[in-house]
Formats: C-alpha cells, sequence, structure tokens
C-alpha cells in the first residue's frame, strides 16, 4: 500500500526498496503528464482549508497494481490509480474539520473532559465507597485503563481520520462491531446525560418564579395538600434537646434526661417516630421523588427539559464543528468559573472552620470499604466515562488532530486535566455533603455516618436538585443564583453530546458518500432531525417508566463497557500490529524508525 513517503508492508527490505521506487516512478510520471511538480516527503499540499497530504493515514489507498497483498487488514480495498489516489486523500482532507490552532484542541478536548460526571459522580463515590480511601482504586484505574485507552485511541484517531465504524472495519472485519458497539455506546451515553440533566430547565424556572418566596416553597415541608411526616424542615431550627416533627421542634426529654411530662406516651412516640434520623428526607428530596415526579412518573415539564437540552445539542451541531471551536472555550470556562464562584460562596455562608470539619467527615478514610468489588468497578467505570474512552468521542477528537500531533502530550494533559477536576470536585462539592448530612443526622455515630452520607448522596445525578437547593434557597438572591448554575450545568454537559452527535454524521458521510455531493447544511440538518427524534423516543420511555434510566444505564453503559474496552485494546495492538505502526507513523513524518523495529536496508 502506498502513502507519501512509506510502504506499509512486511516483505523484506530489498522489496520494499524495489517497490518504493517503482511507486515513485508512476507518480512521478502521473505528475509529469499533468505539469505538476510532486512533492517532497512529509509536504503538505494545501487545497481548499484543511486538505493536508502527509498528514492523513488513508487505509482506502492502495497500491495494487504491483500486486501487494501482504497481510495489511485493508487489502480487501479495490485497486485505484495514481491520480485517484491523490484526489482521494485531497478531498478526504479537505472534506474533514481540522483544528486550526492548539487553543481550539485544547477547549474542545476539555469540553468533553470536564463534566458533571466529574463535578458531582466523583464525590458522590467517595462518600459511598470510604471517602479520600477511594483514590486508591481511582489511581488504579488511571494507571491501567485510563492512560492507555486515551494513548491508543489518540494515536489511532489522528492516524487514520475515521470515526470508529470505518476504522474498526477497516483493521478487520471481524473487529467491525467494535466500531458499531462505540458509536452506540457514545449515543447511549448522550441520551443518558440528555435525560439526567432534563430537570435543569425545570429546576431553573422554578427557580426565578419563586424569588419572593423562596423559604416557603423550598425549604418548607408543606406541600400544598401533601405533608410528609419524615420531612426534615430546614427551615426550622430546634434546640439542642429538641426533636423536629412535622416542620414544629418539641422538647420531650428533660435536661436530666427524663420525659416532659407536657406530652402523653402516645406523643412521644409519635414525635420521635416522624423525627428518626433513619426516615429523615429533605424537602428538596421530597418534592423531586413525589411532587415533580409522581405516579405514574411522568410529567410534561421533565418532557420538555429533556426536548429543549436535546434541540440545543442538535442546533450546536447542525452548525458545524468549526462553529463549536468558536464556543468551545466558554462551555468550559462558564460553568467552571460558575460552579467554584457558588460553591465557595456555599462555604463562606456555613463558615470555614466548619467547611473544613464537614470536609473530614465527608472524606474520612474507611479503607474496609475497598475490600468490596463494587468500589473498584465504580472506580473503572468512572474514569472510562469521565475521559470519554471506549465509546469512540475521543476517536472523533483526535481525528481533527494534525497527523504529527505528539500523541503522549495530549494523554499526559487529558489525564492531567481529570485528576485536577477530580481533586477540586473533591474540596468543593464534599463539605456540603458533609455539612449537609451532619445539620440531618445530628447524633449519629461516626460508625453509621459514612452510611448515611451514602444515603444522602444518593443518585450523584440529583445532587444538584437536593442538596445546593436546601442551601441556596434562604434567598431570593440565592436561588437566582441558583438558577444560573442550572444554566451552567446545561452548558457543561453540551460537550460530550455534541460529539457523540458528530460521530453520527461522519459515520452517516462515510456509509453514504453520495452525501457529500449534497449541501451540508441541508443533510447535517437531515441527521440532526433524525437524532432528535430519536432522543425525544428515549426521553419519554425514561421519564414515563419507573427505573427505566436506571436499566439503560446499567445494561447498556456500566456492563458492557469494560468488555467493549478489552476488544478495543485487543484489536488495535494484536491485529494491526504495534511495530509496523511504529514503523509507518515515523516514516510519514519522514524520521528515521526507531531502531527497535528499523531495518537495515530502509
Amino acid at each position: 500500500m502506498l502513502q507519501w513517503g512509506r510502504i506499509v508492508t512486511e516483505q523484506p527490505c530489498f522489496v520494499v526498496r524495489h517497490r518504493r521506487a517503482a511507486a515513485f516512478a508512476r507518480l512521478s510520471k502521473f505528475y509529469h503528464k499533468s505539469e505538476m511538480k510532486p512533492p517532497p516527503v512529509g509536504t503538505a499540499i494545501n487545497r481548499g482549508k484543511t486538505g493536508k497530504i502527509g498528514e492523513l493515514e488513508r487505509f482506502e489507498n492502495a497500491d495494487m497494481e504491483s500486486g501487494d497483498s501482504g497481510d495489511s487488514p485493508d487489502v480487501h480495498v479495490p485497486a485505484i490509480s495514481a491520480q485517484r489516489l491523490t484526489e482521494t486523500i485531497l478531498e478526504a482532507a479537505a472534506s474533514t474539520d481540522r483544528f486550526r490552532s492548539l487553543n481550539d484542541q485544547v477547549f474542545v478536548t476539555l469540553s468533553v473532559v470536564i463534566g458533571i460526571r466529574n463535578i458531582f459522580h466523583f464525590p458522590a463515590l467517595c462518600s459511598k465507597h470510604g471517602g479520600v480511601a477511594f483514590f486508591i482504586p481511582y489511581a488504579f484505574a488511571i494507571g491501567t485503563v485510563g492512560a492507555p485507552l486515551v494513548y491508543l485511541e489518540s494515536v489511532f484517531g489522528q492516524y487514520t481520520s475515521l470515526p470508529p465504524l470505518q476504522l474498526f472495519d477497516r483493521l478487520g472485519r471481524a473487529f467491525s462491531g467494535i466500531g458499531l458497539a462505540t458509536t452506540m455506546m457514545a449515543v447511549m451515553q448522550a441520551m443518558l446525560l440528555g435525560s439526567s440533566i432534563a430537570v435543569s430547565p425545570v429546576y431553573g424556572a422554578k427557580c426565578l418564579g419563586s424569588l419572593h418566596s423562596a423559604v416557603a416553597i423550598w425549604l418548607s415541608c408543606s406541600f400544598g395538600t401533601r405533608l410528609n411526616s419524615n420531612c426534615y424542615d430546614i427551615s426550622v431550627n430546634c434546640g439542642e434537646n429538641e426533636l423536629q416533627s412535622n416542620s414544629r421542634c418539641y422538647q420531650i426529654f428533660n435536661h436530666d434526661g427524663s420525659i416532659n411530662d407536657q406530652y402523653t406516651w402516645e406523643e412521644v412516640v409519635q414525635i420521635i417516630t416522624n423525627s428518626s434520623e433513619a426516615l429523615r428526607q429533605l424537602p428538596t428530596q421530597i418534592y423531586a421523588n413525589e411532587i415533580l415526579r409522581p405516579a405514574p412518573y411522568s410529567n410534561d415539564l421533565i418532557m420538555s427539559g429533556a426536548t429543549f437540552v436535546n434541540a440545543l445539542v442538535a442546533g450546536v451541531a447542525m452548525l458545524g464543528m468549526r462553529t463549536y471551536m468558536k464556543i468551545a472555550k466558554f462551555l468550559v470556562v462558564f460553568p467552571v468559573v460558575i460552579i467554584v464562584f457558588l460553591t465557595g460562596l456555599i462555604l463562606r455562608m456555613i463558615g470555614f472552620q466548619r467547611a473544613l470539619l464537614s470536609l473530614g467527615d465527608a472524606l474520612a478514610p474507611h479503607f474496609g470499604s475497598l475490600l468490596t468489588l463494587r468500589a473498584w468497578t465504580d472506580a473503572i467505570i468512572h474514569v472510562m466515562t469521565s475521559l470519554c474512552v471506549a465509546s469512540g468521542m475521543m476517536i472523533v477528537i483526535s481525528s481533527m488532530k494534525r497527523f504529527n500531533n505528539n500523541a503522549i502530550r495530549d494523554t499526559v494533559f487529558v489525564i492531567f486535566s481529570d485528576i485536577l477536576c477530580t481533586i477540586l470536585a473533591c474540596l468543593l462539592i464534599s463539605p456540603i455533603i458533609g455539612y449537609t448530612a451532619s445539620q440531618m443526622y445530628t447524633t449519629s455515630s461516626s460508625e453509621s455516618f459514612m452510611y448515611k452520607m451514602s444515603y444522602l448522596a444518593g443518585e450523584w445525578n440529583q445532587l444538584p436538585y437536593t442538596l445546593l437547593p436546601s442551601l441556596f434557597a434562604r434567598s431570593g438572591a440565592g436561588l437566582g443564583m441558583l438558577a444560573v448554575l442550572y444554566i451552567a450545568i446545561i452548558v457543561m454537559s453540551l460537550g460530550p453530546q455534541v460529539i457523540a452527535l458528530e460521530m453520527i454524521i461522519l459515520t452517516v458521510y462515510r456509509a453514504f458518500p453520495d452525501l457529500l455531493h449534497m449541501d451540508e447544511r441541508i443533510s447535517r440538518k437531515f441527521i440532526c432531525a433524525a437524532y432528535l427524534a430519536a432522543t425525544f423516543g428515549y426521553a419519554y420511555v425514561a421519564i414515563s417508566t419507573k427505573d427505566s434510566e436506571l436499566f439503560w444505564e446499567t445494561y447498556c453503559v456500566v456492563i458492557p463497557l469494560p468488555f467493549l474496552a478489552l476488544l478495543e485494546i485487543i484489536a488495535m495492538i494484536h491485529l494491526y500490529r504495534m511495530p509496523r505502526f511504529i514503523v509507518n507513523m515515523k516514516t510519514m513524518l519522514g524520521k528515521p524508525p526507531s531502531n527497535v523495529w528499523r531495518c537495515d536496508m530502509l
């Protein structure tokens, strides 16, 4: 197979040298007839805005005229002439969006890596799996799963400039199912993310609509005609020896420990039962579970929020990756600044000393939790989903990079960004979880406090809608800032969803080349409209059916993701053969191969 300045083969060195000379002779003859000057090895020919020979690896290019079949995985591609070879490379390069600068590359990558999963999911996992001790399985997952997969996907993405479906099909027909699975995995993750934040527009509108009566609506246990006796009313402050029941304080016990004679035995039992720490729930928790999502678990407001988020994703994708590169900086900087500012404001509200104590309670190490398999599997799944590996998103991002881009540098940057975001999330969100738990469970022992914090954290994607309103809803200004936070959550979730949709668009273009003859704006709108219809159907099923979202996340993401990553590594390393890959990379750049893999006669 011929590529500018390189031969993909495993034949003896003298055969390689002979075929290289013959190939360049044919190309020189073609350029002589067309009065064109052949480019030197490694020189880029610009066509349009992005055509660059020497930066793209196209598995479609084959030198079948010399009869070289070899054992390359792409031998099934039909033979093409030298003229067609040049046109194919130039057309493919011109039709592929490229990062114009390192700034675009950095912020597009960060828009996928820094997301709500890092901000809210990891602190919730620490609350469930031993506090700061959970960093041990997290570091293990980063070193053994995250970093290798990020490097492999970055290298193969920029090396081939192909979406996952076509990439694995070119590696071998037996592995074409991996490309299909990664594409479906990215789509499923995008749909799950869109449905999980569907309540953000609803909560944002509710915050703006209740600025005049923040405490009465958010912190009170009175929900119209409904009254939940297990509700813990944060707006009511009881004394040290008092119990709270039905939003009132009762001094059941005297200072000497005896029962207060003002209450009958039946009243004492009822008050103690209703104020039990095991039954306590925040007003925001009750509102989310019983008011916002009542039986039969359908709500038009949540469906409207999901449609709004998915329509926003489709609208950004319709504008193309060039537009997305321009707004990627805003998608990264705005949410991070808002979350850091509001979290710092909360820490100031509860006091710096109390915040440190709450942080210590939330991250107190419990190494016994690491003995369970769930802690290690949760760490691996979190790393894979936060880094967007084994779902094809990192391959799509890398396909827009230059061929001679430093993949090792990019891998270090992605891993470092993920670790830094994780540490900041623990320092910002964990004190909030610990403080709220200490307010609700004042008499808990240190042994059971960890389990009660785990219950309070609950589902990680519900933390912004249960804990934060209970702290911000003490004033109208606080609710206004909380509405801005929900806007930031929507903005932060756009990155992975847009990249997943871009993967679908590239895959459709590759599967149906005739679409390239159409106006790109029309074809993009058609594909995005089909995606919007699919997400609407999924959101309707997920919102209308109890526990359907948990089912899809468990059986379509959590369970198959590790197996998909394993198959991906096997396909990349074993089938394509790493020694030949290293030789191809360096000869493509016009550099001598490494001494480990070097052939003396080349």
